[in-house]
């Protein structure tokens, strides 16, 4: 080879060197941080580990994202409260108040805006009716606790309620709150309210968005009833259950007294309670009776909010679907739901005793 030719050679494989090197530069260039000019070339390549996860786990199309991926059902927590009134020395309670709601968290507060209002608005009615209850009885309650301390005993007015959370899932928030209370006569009293109230808007669920036909309810009520408390000693029951209205207003005029169900709902059935004097004496205690969806299939409202679990004919140990971890949350307030007389007495000299017993075991 000519001298001129070994120097063309040269330059040629000279220009083919930089070329390489800069390509080189440029892709380290283009992949690394400006602050790490020393990452090598080979870091830089995809690891096959990694390859492979990313073709078994591809990310889902947009409009294969679900609600549940993006909103989480709905958690609440028991809130208590107290509005006891002390006597003037403040070493003995005049009126003990005692309660408890139901509130979403602040996360589900975001979530569900509509259903954090419609909770706060029952929590600041029930607030609101101890306080009444407290202000209309006041002054007997102090005659009262004034008269026991003389005896030594420390009796007061009381006004308990406690609230369970029956079931909480992206369709219904369902609550029993049993009230309590006793004013002086001569036994305590107590009664059943319900709350059933639509996930999405927080609007309340009457009864007639259930059910269509009052008297069929009735009938299997009456039946359900008569089997599960042989010994109730109920009024006549077509006379009891007559009061009672699918609606969720009570009706008082001259012609016509109803009252709403107390009923709550989960998605397999509903539950409804009777308190003392519904249905029979105090003595004879309160009722509840559980009627699954498969049970009255015939009498769902079109497009009930539950209708899937009823065609499929949900069973008694069946698990709630799509329900909360939350659905059994500690209640924090005095335990008295499902109260049976144990014993009554009324003497001739004007005295008096009584005896109940709660679901838990608990007596007063």
């Amino acid at each position: 080879m000519s001298r001129k030719s070994r120097i063309t050679a040269i330059l040629i494989s000279s220009v083919l060197m930089m070329a390489g090197l800069s390509a080189c530069n440029a892709q380290v260039n283009l992949n690394t941080d400006n602050n790490d000019t020393n990452t090598q070339t080979e870091d830089l390549q995809p690891q096959p580990d990694i390859i492979a996860q990313e073709e078994k786990e591809p990310a889902p199309a947009a409009d294969e994202v679900s609600e549940e991926d993006t909103v989480a059902l709905p958690e609440l927590e028991s809130v208590p409260f107290d509005l006891n009134v002390f006597g003037e020395d403040g070493d003995y309670k005049v009126f003990e108040s005692y309660g408890n709601s139901y509130l979403l968290t602040d996360v589900s507060s975001r979530d569900y805006p509509q259903l954090a209002e419609a909770l706060k608005k029952i929590d600041e009615d029930e607030k609101a009716s101890y306080q009444k209850t407290i202000d209309a009885n006041i002054k007997d309650a102090q005659d009262f606790a004034k008269e026991q301390q003389k005896y030594g005993d420390d009796y007061s007015y009381m006004s308990y309620s406690e609230t369970q959370l029956i079931s909480a899932d992206d369709k219904v928030v369902s609550m029993l709150r049993t009230e309590y209370g006793y004013l002086g006569g001569a036994h305590p009293d107590y009664h059943y309210e319900t709350f059933n109230l639509y996930t999405k808007t927080g609007e309340n669920i009457p009864l007639s968005d259930v059910i269509t036909d009052d008297d069929k309810l009735e009938d299997i009520l009456e039946v359900k009833l008569n089997k599960e408390y042989p010994d109730g000693n109920f009024f006549d029951l077509d006379d009891s259950l007559d009061i009672f209205t699918l609606d969720d207003k009570k009706i008082d005029s001259d012609d016509d007294f109803k009252v709403p169900y107390s009923f709550t709902m989960s998605p397999k059935g509903l539950v409804f309670y009777f308190g003392p004097y519904d249905l029979n004496s105090y003595a004879d205690g309160a009722q509840q009776i559980e009627i699954q969806y498969s049970e009255i299939a015939d009498i769902l409202k079109a497009g009930f909010i539950y209708e899937d679990q009823a065609k499929a004919g949900a069973t008694e140990d069946a698990a709630p679907a799509g329900s909360s971890a939350k659905n059994d949350l500690a209640v924090s307030a005095p335990g008295f739901n499902g109260l049976t007389n144990i014993r009554n007495e009324n003497n001739e000299d004007g005295s008096y005793f009584y005896e109940d017993m709660t679901s838990d075991g608990m007596t007063t």
